[in-house]
Order: C-alpha cells, then structure tokens, then sequence
C-alpha cells in the first residue's frame, strides 16, 4: 500500500523478549546490521501476509491476490520496514496478476485503488451503505505472536547469511 498512508498496516509490539537481539545488533556495523535486520522483517512480515489474505473477502480473489510486502533497507541508518498491504500499481483480473506488456487490461481491475474502501466500509454510487469487511486490522492483530517469533528465526538467518558473506570476503583477501 502507499507509504504515508493511513491504510499501511502498522504493526507496533514489545521487543521485551528480544532484548538480546538488541544487544547483539548494538555490536555489529551499520551496513551488516541493516542486512541482518532486513532478512529478520522480511521473515516477521510472512506470517502478517498470511493472516491478511486470510481475512480478506473474496469475491473475484483480486484483492487477495495483491496482498504482498514490500522491504526498504537504509543501510545508512542500520533499519528496514517492511510494507505489507496490496501491491501498488499491479493489475490483476480472476485472483491472477496480469503483465501490463503483453496482457489484455481491459476488465481488469488495481485492488490498490480499492482496499480502503472494503477496509472501512463506504457509501455506494445509488446511496446505499456499504459495510467495512476489515482484514488489515484482523490481520494483524491476529499474527502479532507469530510475527515475534519470526523474527527471531530471521535474526538467526540474517545473522547466518552476514557470516557466510564476511567469511568469503575475508577468503578473497588471503
């Protein structure tokens, strides 16, 4: 979903029961911590997909479809996000994601454009009110422990792959 707005799935908790994930990070350089962080939101944001698409009404399975995540590394900075929502741009028609080249678009529909308005409910064109059938929020709240301890095996594959990574680069010097 766009950055900035108030249709990203936020998803706030307590790194209590990582604090020593923290400590470690705290010793490691900028550039591989922005990568060990990055494998480690990537993995948490899996089970939050998941939940979503599971919660989403179905009724040509477009919007289903288009639930996926995107990651930001600020390698500067030593951070990641992940955005998690409908992807932004994508066309899909009959739950399948068309190619804008070389497919047919006509019918087919952006479920970007429209996720807000299953989300939260809104009135139709002839006046009638529409009810919200919500699966970001569920969503959300529903994989918020299994997210926690994704993140955890991330951390450890993260940690595992930046390994791997200095240990060839320390092999090509000698």
């Amino acid at each position: 979903m766009a950055r900035g707005s108030n249709r990203v799935a936020r998803l706030d908790f307590d790194l209590a029961a990582v604090l020593d994930l923290q400590k470690t990070l705290a010793g490691i350089s900028e550039e591989i911590r922005a990568e060990v962080i990055g494998d480690m939101v990537a993995e948490g944001a899996k089970p939050l997909v998941r939940s979503i698409k599971a919660k989403v009404p179905v009724d040509l399975g477009n919007l289903k479809a288009s639930i996926t995540t995107g990651l930001r590394i600020k390698k500067r900075k030593g951070t990641a996000v992940a955005y998690v929502g409908p992807e932004v741009g994508g066309y899909y028609k009959g739950g399948k994601r068309l190619n804008k080249k070389k497919d047919d678009l006509r019918g087919s529909s952006g479920p970007s454009r429209y996720a807000h308005l299953v989300e939260f409910g809104h009135v139709a064109r002839d006046g009638s009110r529409v009810e919200a059938k919500p699966f970001m929020r569920p969503g959300t709240d529903e994989s918020i422990n299994q997210v926690q301890a994704k993140l955890v095996v991330g951390f450890q594959k993260g940690l595992t792959r930046a390994a791997r990574k200095f240990a060839k680069r320390i092999s090509r010097k000698n």
